[in-house]
């Protein structure tokens, strides 16, 4: 937050600005297609039925909270629902069959009571003019007087939800996305528990179904941004690659107060970010396109809150664990909102000082947390009576110590840390010195260097400096006068992005951290661009390992005959998301490997370094991907040297052909979509063999997409011919054959049962019985990760991804040794000369140079 520039006047309101009205996302306008659920012939539209049961309040065994305020104290006796419908095969034996011209009949006992709705329904391929295929299906009902609703077994939960599948008010819509890319014959189970209310006070009615409706949108439709008048004034040649021509801002929310602070969470995929003014955290769902309130009083919440303009919470952040932190502005510290609701000071004083009002906030993958402290949250700013400190500082906390970066700007205020995170970049709110500063921070947060990276103080306009984010590319994309500016690492002024409102902060997004988000005063932006954001905040760093990076185990003399004594594990290329899938091309003498997160295919060169290879490599639709997997997984070059890819988004494996078109080669068994394919290979008669685990869905295994109820092994024969080799493992993934084609190894990538196994291969092509390889359980509860991609090499030894590295076995399972990365480990592959071993481990990718060469060569 800016604090020294000139206020608007809603600005100065008291407490009249706290109760504004909640902000506004963009609405979809009227469906193309509905279908009415209370009719007969609505119905059979779906092929639906509907069922209910009568829900009963029952006495169970329980335990009273401990002291981690969870159900481990002693035992006590409370009360229980049932039946559940929290699974999406629930029991429905004995349910009561109801028409569909019935739902308004009164069910359930009256006064405090509640029963069970369930209905299965089949998405047809046409509805009057509409084409089902890829449309949004929105499922709406009211029920008298509350309701809850379940979509295949899953009711996802969010701090501050309501609506949606939660209750959404007295005899209110509830309106639950049951896909935003629908396919002709795909099933879904809704289970709907309704309430009989209020609860405070029973009446004497019943539970009924006053509304029910499947709401179909075209695609493109649900929750469409809306493009807004865009200027971009490229100043150097390099800004066209990140700005291509096209470029447009889109607008996803408006009706805020001042919106800055804005976090991607991965886990559950949205964005939180604060409106200090009216003291809130909000959360946007780009799937749904709402905008809901996750958290009040996110600052402050004292009797004198009329005083302050900004009394929220202004900069946000995530840890690895998930965990919020919050800069508190009224409450002037810095906290973390634990899983368990509680909150956690982290930070409030600085030599026995109160802090200012804490603003920005990065954290560093080590968990050093660094954060600005400008006072602009105070009442006053600089010249407040309240304030104890001072200096305006950036201060780093790590190991519980809070040390002092610098306190030589007068408005210290966006932070953030280069991809390598060995330089700070500190933006500076201050009219008469628009600066970024750059920072080279040391291990222990001690400064090493300083540098005045970019003046800005003869830009017009009174704006300073504000947030800053920097891309994976090292280019620092910083809130300045008049717009967003572009500055490369080395600070050339590349480009200003200017759109309707002047941004005050951002965050990479979406699972493939290529949607830069915008909170910009009364509203949220968006950009999808070219390149994205660094390696997701906690991911360990490069190089990613033991105390003294990767570290070689020998366990067997023998493994010395492949490693020998001295050999090194080299880190070739870092600053990804998650990578996966190493494949390489001899002819260009290249290694290619997917990003799944940024839905990319990189390519690495010796001597020459990374280079992006392919966009789009495993989701091509049209809305934001809503998992975490969009990409590519696996790679592998056919007989013809064509690079074929298992696309996790579009839930297929494809061939790239000379011409940069695609061909599927597989996308459906048995007229069902696959799941995720996730690695494959090919055998010396050209067939194709892969896995199939649902990774890859937003929701994995309990996604309400997920139409085979199975995990395969697959085998696609040169005709076309597709044959299910096994569904025996719950989680099959990485897969390599014996040099003599006679034993195929799959890995299981669970942790709870992190094993190997080997099937022999029979002469029609088939696979017997398999057998148990190896059981890397106990590592995996030691270790991160879990059984992943694998290679043998020409003796038929194996060279596994698996928890914390490589682990390397004998033909006959016995283990050897290890080459430990600390990390979780995900793939392996050969290349140059047959006798390097790539390997792909959370954000980077290594190579070992061995003794022996890999099958084929």
């Amino acid at each position: 937050m800016s604090g020294l520039r000139r206020l608007p006047a809603i600005l100065l309101l008291s407490g009249a600005a706290l109760a504004a009205p909640a902000a506004a996302a963009v609405a979809p306008e009227l469906p193309d297609a509905v279908v009415d659920l209370r009719t007969v012939a609505g119905l059979a539209l779906v092929e639906g039925e509907w069922r209910y049961r009568e829900a009963r309040i029952v006495e169970t065994d329980h335990r009273f909270p401990g002291p981690d305020l969870r159900p481990s104290g002693p035992p006590n006796r409370t009360w229980d629902l049932e039946p559940r419908a929290d699974a999406a095969d629930f029991e429905v034996s004995g349910w009561e069959a109801v028409a569909a011209d019935t739902l308004e009949a009164r069910r359930s006992g009256g006064r405090l009571s509640a029963g069970w709705y369930r209905l299965d329904l089949t998405l047809p391929a046409r509805l009057g003019d509409l084409e089902v295929e890829g449309s949004t299906v929105v499922f709406e009902i009211v029920v008298d007087d509350y309701a809850e609703v379940w979509v295949d077994g899953r009711l996802p939960v969010v701090l501050g939800q309501s609506g949606g599948p939660l209750v959404a008010g007295f005899n209110a819509p509830n309106r639950v996305v049951l896909t935003t890319d629908a396919r002709p014959g795909q099933r879904h189970r809704v289970a709907v528990l309704g309430v009989n209310g209020p609860l405070s006070a029973p009446p004497g009615n019943y539970v009924w179904v006053r509304s029910a409706t499947l709401d179909l949108y075209r695609p493109g439709r649900w929750a469409a941004a809306q493009p807004v008048p865009t200027e971009i004034e490229r100043r150097d040649p390099a800004a066209a690659r990140l700005l291509p021509a096209e470029l447009v801002i889109e607008r996803l929310a408006s009706g805020f107060i001042f919106t800055e602070g804005p976090v991607w969470v991965e886990e559950g995929g949205y964005l939180l970010f604060s409106d200090p003014n009216r003291n809130v955290v909000y959360r946007f769902d780009p799937v749904a396109g709402e905008t809901s309130i996750y958290r009040t009083k996110s600052g402050y919440a004292g009797a004198d809150m009329a005083l302050y303009r900004q009394p929220g919470s202004n900069g946000l952040a995530v840890d690895p664990q998930g965990r919020l932190i919050l800069a508190e502005h009224g409450n002037r510290r810095i906290t973390r909102l634990e899983r368990n609701g509680t909150l956690t000071v982290l930070a409030d004083r600085y030599q026995g000082r109160r802090l200012n009002s804490p603003n920005d906030v990065v954290l560093r993958s080590d968990g050093a947390l660094v954060f600005s402290d400008p006072p602009f949250g105070l009442p006053r700013f600089h010249d407040d009576e309240r304030r104890e400190l001072e200096i305006t500082g950036v201060y780093c906390l790590r190991d519980g110590e809070l040390s002092l970066v610098t306190d030589e700007l007068a408005g210290p205020n966006g932070v953030a840390f280069s991809p390598d995170e060995r330089s700070l970049y500190v933006a500076n709110w201050d009219p008469g010195r628009k600066v970024l500063m750059r920072y080279e921070l040391g291990a222990d947060c001690s400064v090493g260097g300083r540098a005045e990276l970019f003046d800005m103080t003869a830009a017009p306009g009174e704006e300073a400096l504000d947030g800053v984010e920097v891309d994976a590319e090292g280019n620092l994309w910083v809130s300045g006068p008049g717009g967003l500016w572009l500055l490369s690492a080395d600070g050339r002024h590349l480009a200003t992005v200017r759109g309707p409102e002047l941004p005050a902060n951002m965050a990479w997004g979406d699972a493939d951290r290529r949607t830069l988000y915008l909170t910009a005063r009364s509203g949220l932006y968006r950009l999808r661009l070219p390149v994205g954001g660094p390696a997701r905040a906690g991911a360990a760093p490069a190089p990613a390992g033991p105390a003294g990076g990767p570290r070689v185990v020998r366990l067997d003399p023998r493994f010395d005959e492949l490693a020998p004594p001295g050999v090194t594990v080299e880190r070739v290329a870092d600053g990804f998301t998650w990578v996966e899938g190493p494949a390489w091309d001899p002819r260009s003498g290249e290694l290619l490997f997917s990003d799944i997160p940024r839905n990319a295919v990189y390519a690495w060169r010796p001597g020459a370094g990374t280079r992006l290879f392919l966009e789009r490599s495993g989701y091509s639709g049209a809305r934001p991907f809503g998992g975490r997997e969009p990409g590519s997984n696996g790679l592998a070059f056919d007989p013809r040297g064509r690079l074929v890819l298992c696309e996790h988004g579009n839930r297929r494996i494809s061939r790239l052909e000379p011409d940069g078109s695609r061909t599927v080669l597989v996308d459906r068994y048995q007229g069902r979509r696959l799941n995720s394919p996730n690695d494959l290979l090919f055998t010396a008669a050209g067939d194709l063999l892969f896995t199939d685990p649902p990774f890859g869905l937003p929701g994995g295994f309990d996604d309400p997409e997920r139409e085979l109820p199975f995990s395969g092994v697959y085998r696609l024969a040169t005709d076309g011919t597709l044959t299910l080799l096994t569904d025996a493992l719950p989680a099959p993934n990485g897969l390599a054959l014996s040099p003599d084609g006679r034993t195929l190894y799959v890995s299981n990538a669970d942790r709870e049962r992190a094993v190997w196994m080997a099937f022999p291969v029979l002469s029609e092509g088939g696979l017997g019985e398999g057998r148990l390889f190896f059981d890397g359980t106990a590592f995996a509860a030691a270790a991160p990760g879990a059984p992943d991609g694998l290679e043998a090499d020409r003796d038929g030894n194996l060279f596994a991804a698996g928890p914390g590295g490589v682990f390397v076995f004998t033909p006959d399972g016995a283990h050897l040794g290890s080459f430990e990365l600390g990390v979780p480990t995900s793939n392996v592959g050969w290349g140059e000369d047959g006798s390097v071993l790539f390997v792909t481990a959370d954000t980077a990718v290594y190579r070992v140079a061995l003794a022996t060469r890999g099958a084929g060569y």
